[in-house]
């Protein structure tokens, strides 16, 4: 402490004259004492049996309120699993900044017994679930961010299974990546077995699920495209990427260490460039997609579409009504037709099909359309682009080539 940050008005005169520390502790006790005492334990949490350290008042009476959604650990609960018919999460952790959020109405049990923890090959704040149906006991790092029920629609899947319309929603999972593979009905079994290995390898990262294969499914023909069957797919952060080989233990081992490092390369799916020329519906692929888009001399006013979907098949035709009326504003504003499951454009961030977007000339602004899905309904919309146009004050009708 340097003595030249003490206030000397609020010392004295005679408090001027004082040449050590001890002199001035003597003078000042309250002020200085309150500057060297040691953290605050009122700020600690008792729980049952538990103890938890918080470093602020808010972290300690946010602990407190997500406490109240928790058991405590019975003694026995980890001393044989064998005997134990319940999936449940514990958590083990002596940080009350790490409590997570529970929502939960299953058995989710709360430690702080970090030696414990140990004992159970957890160093420092983790999770174990089990799966007592699968067998499967599973330990995770804890962290600030950690979503528990993506943790316990993990554990509620096997490390590998056939999955259907029933069970699918279980491996839509954010945290955790399934791996999907697509194989025949009749290999389904033999190829479970083969990958089991695999999977218990990943247990703690990941899920494989087996999906039957349909030879009349357009998505299913465009991901297998010419590879031959089981062919393995991963979803993740808005993109596709295939194992471009037979699956294997090998070679799905392999990609499945390469998605967790980074490297894997997404899989592209796009039409063969198209000319446009003359055409007022445009189409776009992959290779043109952006530059149509984006053009910032003409409004764009685009139908992301998929040739599978039915209400996209039925409202086609009255899009490509506004090509007709468009003619004689050319100059101004283009209509495109984009199919998304034909064509990888992730960074447009479509939701669902049909979906309809306005990109405005000069700034590339965007607007959604959530209007009225007919002819009327597209030209009033069309009339928020820069230049504000009224395709229904044409004077005729053309009759072109769309």
């Amino acid at each position: 402490m340097h003595l030249s940050l003490i206030n000397a008005a609020s010392l004295g005169t005679e408090d001027l004259k004082l040449k050590t520390l001890d002199e001035i502790l003597q003078k000042q006790p309250m002020e200085l004492n309150k500057k060297i005492k040691p953290a605050n334990e009122s700020l600690n949490i008792t729980f049952h049996n538990n103890s938890f350290i918080a470093d602020t008042q808010i972290i300690k009476d946010e602990a407190i309120e997500r406490l109240k959604n928790y058991k405590t650990l019975p003694d026995d609960l980890l001393k044989d699993l064998n005997q134990t018919t319940n999936l449940f999460i514990v958590i083990f952790t002596d940080q009350a900044s790490l409590i997570p959020e529970n929502t939960m109405n299953g058995d989710i049990y709360i430690s702080s017994d970090m030696d414990l923890a140990r004992k159970n090959n957890i160093m420092g704040s983790g999770i174990i679930g089990y799966n007592p149906f699968d067998k499967n006991l599973i330990t995770l790092n804890l962290t600030d961010s950690i979503d528990l029920k993506d943790v316990m629609t993990f554990l509620q899947c096997p490390t590998i299974s056939t999955i259907s319309q029933e069970t699918i929603h279980l491996y839509e999972n954010q945290s955790f990546p399934t791996f999907y593979i697509l194989t025949k009905k009749e290999t389904i079994d033999r190829v479970t077995e083969e990958l089991r290995e695999t999977s218990k390898e990943f247990k703690n990262q990941a899920r494989i699920a087996l999906v039957e294969y349909q030879s009349n499914s357009i998505k299913h023909n465009d991901f297998v495209g010419d590879l031959s069957l089981p062919v393995t797919i991963l979803f993740h952060e808005r993109k596709i990427y295939r194992l471009d080989d037979k699956t294997t233990p090998d070679t799905l081992n392999n990609f499945i260490n390469n998605h967790f490092k980074g490297t894997l390369t997404p899989f592209v799916k796009k039409e063969p460039p198209v000319d446009n020329t003359n055409k007022l519906v445009k189409k776009g692929v992959y290779e043109n997609a952006k530059t149509l888009l984006l053009n910032k001399k003409k409004d764009v006013f685009v139908m992301f579409h998929a040739h599978w979907c039915g209400a996209c098949n039925y409202i086609m035709p009255e899009f490509k009504k506004l090509g007709r009326y468009a003619k004689k504003h050319s100059d101004k504003i283009d209509l495109v037709t984009i199919d998304l499951e034909k064509n990888s454009l992730e960074e447009f961030n479509v939701g669902y099909y049909p979906f309809f977007r306005l990109f405005k000339a000069e700034t590339n602004e965007t607007i959604d359309f959530n209007g009225e899905r007919s002819l009327k309904g597209f030209t009033e919309f069309i009339k928020r682009g820069h230049y504000k146009i009224d395709l229904l004050k044409s004077e005729k009708v053309e009759d072109i080539d769309l």
